[in-house]
């Protein structure tokens, strides 16, 4: 299973039991070794008004298991974490293996409720669930609005074609944390959510990490029904996608707003729709995005081999890309469907072998093409595409390595053909080496009162803004160096090393400690402690002060 950010996960437990200790009830716990006892425990919680535990031990349950309740009490049902000796719910071919029905069938009672579930579920695995109606799932938690589930540490294995997912939501806030997909037929929805009726308001899929092994999965995430302002975030994801898996994104409706940060996307992600999405401090290696949204925002971003192609949704779209990194990828705005598309800004990328098709299709006096401070380096090709006349075209303090740059701009300023000078660019390493021409040699204006760079760095260092998505800092220290004196000594490293050994959070970012930083500050303390930074990238840029 892959490690989620801890304090995200702790965070959202103990507002929990937080709340349940407000409720006041007492807590009745449910040992259970049989499929019997877990439907008798779960129809006995379902009926009293105990904040209820049912902990199951290793072994398989068949059957399709179900919790109706009316609302009055917290649930934690919690699975055998031995990996020899997992807690197996066998679905038996059929629609769902676990169903936690808060309300029933009572849509009015829903309406009306003023109580509502805190649910935990952990530690489970979903095996034989088959022919899955749309609504139906190995997981299927259907709760008043208001109602929260945490839910972590599953496997789920589907192995037939299905129309459902694997996990659906209807009223339910859920926290989704290390699961593991797997099996080998078609699932239309990894994660279903029900937006209809008086259950819609309040659901929303927070911090998953996600496994996806050899199924062929229609999206990631899809709903149904109106999510009113439902905002759909997803923080510290990593998603792998192995063996025959091709999965697509999100489908999310006019709605909803996507936010993607910190995370990790190794998959084929189909188009994403939706009204608005922002995507920051996230890598994707082997991607294909498709973006059919009204607004998107890119921010400090990696794309390795891969492709991102924006269209519009019907209304007009906003295209924006700051401090990104692109490596041997492609970037387009031209299509069929992208007539609608008015502003497309490129601001402080590094891109790097990669291909940009860019078109603007509509005119106006907000329609433009803005492309400032960018490095664009190797020889990959440069097109821009006018259907309509835009109010502004224009490049301003960019490389243009080789590259060279269509002679369609009402504004061509400060811009260079000559090469950046990238410190390591075999070894993808794109910072800038002491002497690159791309230092303040930016545009000042486009960057926002205390931006930072691709590193995190602050945007404004020296005489201007470095061209580019790194700005060249010497000043950064090493995280393990709590006191600032540009030493690591014994005691600062082991405090370090014992926090990522024990995946504590660490006061000075990366917060999430990162094994090459503890295995530098061990690098740093052998040859003596002090150290120096050279403008690279971390943890490489610590290195002894002898050096």
């Amino acid at each position: 299973m892959i490690k989620m950010k801890k304090s995200i996960y702790y965070k959202a437990l103990a507002l929990c039991l937080l709340l349940l200790f407000a409720q006041g009830a007492a807590a009745v716990v449910f040992e259970v070794t049989t499929a019997e006892e877990f439907q008798s425990a779960l129809a006995a919680a379902s009926q009293n008004s105990s904040n209820d535990e049912i902990n199951l031990s290793g072994g398989v349950y068949s059957g399709n298991f179900r919790y109706k309740g009316a609302g009055s009490g917290n649930l934690t049902i919690t699975g055998s974490d031995r990996v020899e000796n997992p807690s197996i719910v066998d679905g038996l071919g059929s629609a769902y293996g676990l169903l936690i029905d808060e309300l029933g069938s009572d849509d009015a009672a829903a309406s009306t409720s003023t109580t509502s579930m805190l649910l935990e579920i952990s530690h489970l695995r979903f095996e034989n669930i088959k022919n899955i109606g749309r609504n139906g799932a190995a997981l299927v938690l259907a709760g008043r609005r208001d109602s929260s589930a945490i839910v972590s540490d599953l496997e789920i294995l589907i192995d037939e074609v299905s129309e459902g997912g694997a996990i659906s939501l209807s009223g339910f806030s859920a926290s989704i944390a290390r699961v593991l997909f797997s099996g080998s037929g078609y699932v239309q929805n990894l994660i279903y959510v029900d937006c209809s009726g008086v259950r819609s308001n309040s659901v929303a899929i927070l911090q998953p990490d996600l496994d996806i092994k050899n199924n062929s999965w229609g999206y990631l995430l899809n709903t149904s029904g109106s999510c009113g302002d439902t905002d759909f975030t997803f923080e510290t994801v990593t998603t792998f996608v192995s063996g025959s898996s091709r999965i697509n994104a999100f489908n999310l409706g006019a709605a909803a707003d996507i936010e993607i940060k910190d995370s990790v996307i190794g998959s084929s992600l189909g188009p994403i729709y939706g009204q608005k999405i922002s995507i920051s401090d996230t890598e994707f290696r082997n991607v294909s995005l498709g973006f059919k949204v009204d607004k998107v925002n890119l921010l400090r971003n990696r794309f390795f081999d891969s492709s991102a192609n924006f269209k519009s949704r019907g209304q007009r779209t906003a295209v924006s890309l700051v401090n990104n990194l692109l490596v041997n990828s492609a970037v387009s705005s031209n299509g069929s469907y992208s007539a609608q598309i008015h502003e497309i800004e490129f601001l402080s990328n590094t891109i790097v072998d990669t291909s940009l098709n860019l078109a603007v299709s509509e005119s106006g006096l907000d329609s433009r093409i803005s492309f400032v401070n960018n490095i664009l380096s190797a020889g990959q090709p440069f097109e821009l595409e006018i259907n309509s006349l835009p109010n502004l075209l224009e490049a301003r303090s960019n490389i243009f390595n080789d590259v060279g740059a269509p002679n369609l701009w009402d504004v061509y300023e400060n811009n260079l053909n000559t090469s950046p000078q990238f410190y390591d660019a075999e070894n993808l390493d794109f910072h800038l080496q002491a002497d690159s021409p791309a230092i303040d040699a930016g545009s000042d204006d486009v960057v926002a009162d205390g931006a930072s760079d691709l590193d995190g760095n602050p945007r404004l260092v020296g005489g201007g803004v470095d061209i580019g998505a790194y700005e060249r800092s010497t000043t950064a220290l090493h995280p393990a160096d709590s006191n600032g004196d540009q030493s690591i000594s014994q005691a600062e490293f082991d405090a370090y090393n014992t926090a990522w050994r024990t995946n504590d959070t660490w006061p000075t970012a990366p917060s999430i400690i990162p094994i090459d930083f503890v295995t530098r500050a061990g690098y740093l303390l052998q040859k003596g402690g002090a150290y120096k930074n050279i403008g690279v990238g971390k943890p490489a840029t610590w290195v002894p002060l002898a050096d």
